[in-house]
């Protein structure tokens, strides 16, 4: 589920904690708006969502609250993922 072959990201909205796990192919060194048909949202029962278009993501994408700078490890997405099944309220959309 969380392996070498995406690169995750974090959303946060320019906030503190991340909220939402993103991933895209790994061969996408750089990114960019054009790459948000690849995204991938992580939903609470462990699947993957794509949505071509993702208008909140390309709104921060635009805005520069989602970028480079927000990619995370497997190992924490794996861990963000386990803590957030724990709870009640999943934190980011379904």
């Amino acid at each position: 589920m969380f392996n070498s072959d995406w690169r995750y990201f974090g959303r946060t909205s320019g906030m503190a904690d991340i909220y939402e796990i993103f991933r895209c192919p790994a061969d996408k060194k750089k990114l960019g708006l054009t790459d948000i048909p690849l995204m991938e949202r992580l939903r609470s029962d462990g699947t993957w969502f794509q949505d071509p278009t993702d208008r909140a993501l390309m709104d921060e994408m635009f805005s520069g609250w989602f970028s480079e700078s927000d990619e995370i490890s497997p190992e924490k997405a794996r861990e963000l993922f386990e803590r957030w099944k724990t709870i009640d309220d999943w934190p980011g959309r379904e």
